[in-house]
């Protein structure tokens, strides 16, 4: 069995008597009236953060507040014990950082954590067993219907992260959503940054992507006076790409590198990471020198990984032990090399970009993920980090459907199993075109993220119940329609839009339906109504452009333009990433279709 082994070991006994409001929790016929939270008297900054989470969120919720003490006072009532404390030490010397252990001991509960995030990671998780605590959508706080803690008598649970980097960008509120990172186990720091006291995340130090010509021996620098230092192509140096085995090029980028860790080296973080990526483009350098190079080892990826190593080797010989260098498998780099091996500080970053988002990584019947697999068993034969740049999002129709749902939690077992790293899981992150099922899909993919095999149909019923209110059955209904039917073809990240989804006339009425449904059920809630009627925007987007639906014959203008109303009524802006509203959308919608 390829699944991985899951550090959770949940075994719960329900007493017969447990909490209700503002009474603790069970020690055999004893009824505990407070709950009290303990720490060390010797608590560092993290377990003492920990604590007053914990009891803040509670007191926001409840009212009620708990006090907190140390562990040099005497056992009064029912305890929860965070982070190492007398009353409970358990080792987590091997778990990751972001692991822990909620366990019970005689008279309490403790949380246990591991690293710098393993303490909070525990609060949150005990607050979300015991509690029913949530974090559905990023700007919103921790909470949950008002209700005390409703802890059994015998709890035994360890979690270790799946992943040491997971972050995704698929947040439409932008906003401060540390609350929202921590309650559902994202680590990554690129978009939002949880405080150091907190646990801090983890971060790439400079740019994120696409930093060589960009950050690291910037072509506003360097182009005019030294275009030696870029790519030959076709007889002409250009500014776009880097000449990787230029030696004056390792020479400046490593004393970029050296420069910036002297300025921003966290010895305290976990782990810090540096980009060295390519830039954007195909316009990798064919010189003399780089094309033996690429040639000898039967990639491009053979001059990226050489000169990365090079750099990964100094920044180790200097004790940056917490710091690793980071670099693209990324079109032209994304076949593994043949005679090269990363360095064990340097993350090779695999992008799936090429790939297809109806059909899982792992299906034998679809060629572009048959090649992805092919490349992520031979980087993972000769790199120990690999992470993944995974897509969520059309990129060409972003306020049209994305019909992934059905394969994001087996493409993230897929990662796990075959020994990646890292993930993170890109989105819509331009904004202003947030129609479609944004929140729900940051929600589930953060989920999967924290646990590849959790119930994830639970997760969504969850989510689409507090979303969407009385609606949540229709949408579920609608999006598993929408998923089934999508494997009919091959959708990838750049996809027009009438090769998204193949529904007959009795298929779109039968999901019109789900949709009228969908909003007489929330005509007394006004903001499930909103959410509703803005996600509706995204298949009513598709029906415009394959003219089907209202759309078809003598529809189609007044129907396209009700829906361009609608679209700008909900401060939608975009169509797409590089979609201008005001200039090409009444096009799209009024004049023709989107496809043509």
């Amino acid at each position: 069995m390829f699944k991985k082994v899951i550090s959770v070991i949940l075994s719960v006994i329900i007493a017969a008597s447990v909490l209700t409001k503002g009474v603790g929790a069970v020690s055999g016929d004893e009824r505990v009236l407070n709950i009290r939270i303990v720490i060390s008297k010797n608590a560092n900054s993290l377990e003492r953060a920990a604590a007053e989470f914990l009891r803040d969120t509670v007191r926001e919720s409840t009212n009620i507040e708990y006090p907190i003490i140390t562990d040099s006072e005497g056992k009064k009532g029912f305890e929860i014990a965070v982070g190492k404390t007398r009353r409970f030490d358990y080792d987590v010397s091997s778990f990751a950082d972001g692991g822990y252990v909620i366990k019970s001991y005689d008279g309490g509960i403790a949380v246990v954590g591991a690293g710098n995030r393993g303490n909070i990671y525990g609060v949150c998780r005990l607050l979300k067993e015991f509690g029913g605590y949530r974090c559905f959508v990023a700007g919103d706080k921790l909470a949950n219907g008002g209700d005390a803690l409703n802890i059994p008598n015998d709890v035994d649970i360890e979690y270790t992260p799946f992943f040491e980097y997971t972050e995704t960008d698929w947040r439409l509120s932008w906003c401060d959503s540390h609350i929202y990172s921590l309650s559902n186990g994202l680590s990554g720091g690129v978009y939002n940054r949880i405080s150091e006291d907190l646990g801090g995340t983890v971060n790439y130090i400079n740019s994120f992507a696409h930093t060589l010509t960009a950050g690291f021996c910037s072509k506003d620098k360097y182009f005019d006076s030294h275009p030696e230092y870029f790519a030959l192509r076709d007889g002409k140096r250009i500014p776009t790409q880097l000449c990787l085995t230029n030696e004056y090029v390792y020479h400046i980028v490593l004393d970029e590198v050296l420069d910036l860790l002297k300025n921003r080296h966290d010895p305290e973080a976990a782990l810090q990471i540096i980009s060295l990526t390519q830039a954007d483009n195909q316009d990798y350098c064919q010189c003399e020198n780089c094309k033996r190079l690429d040639e000898e080892n039967e990639s491009h990826a053979g001059t990226m990984i050489s000169f990365v190593n090079r750099i990964a080797e100094q920044v180790g010989l200097m004790d940056y032990d917490n710091v690793a260098i980071d670099t693209f498998a990324y079109q032209y780099t994304r076949k593994p090399p043949k005679n090269v091996k990363p360095l064990d500080n340097v993350i090779v970053r695999l992008c799936s970009i090429e790939c297809c988002f109806t059909h899982t990584f792992d299906d034998p019947d679809c060629e572009r993920n048959t090649k992805f697999m092919s490349d992520l068993y031979g980087w993972g034969k000769i790199c120990d980090r690999v992470y993944v740049w995974d897509y969520a999002n059309n990129y060409k129709y972003t306020v049209c459907i994305f019909p992934d749902f059905g394969v994001l939690q087996r493409n993230m077992q897929i990662l796990c199993e075959n020994n990646v790293k890292g993930v993170y899981v890109e989105g819509n992150y331009f904004g202003k075109c947030d129609a479609e099922f944004g929140d729900l899909r940051s929600y589930l993919i953060a989920s999967l993220l924290s646990d590849p095999y959790c119930d994830y149909d639970k997760a969504m019923r969850e989510f689409c119940d507090f979303y969407y209110g009385a609606a949540g059955k229709e949408i579920v209904e609608f999006i598993n329609k929408t998923s089934e039917n999508a494997k009919k073809g091959h959708v990838r990240c750049f996809n027009s839009v009438d090769k998204t989804l193949h529904f007959s006339r009795k298929e779109v009425k039968e999901c019109d339906e789900l949709w009228e449904n969908a909003k007489r059920n929330t005509a007394h809630d006004e903001v499930a109504n909103e959410h509703v009627r803005r996600s509706e925007i995204s298949w009513r987007v598709w029906k415009s452009s394959v003219r089907k639906g209202e759309f078809e014959f003598f529809g189609l203008f007044p129907e396209r333009m009700r829906l361009y109303r609608d679209i700008c009524d909900f401060g939608i802006e975009k169509f797409c990433e590089w979609d201008d509203l005001e200039m090409k959308l009444p096009l799209h919608l009024i004049l023709s279709s989107p496809n043509e």
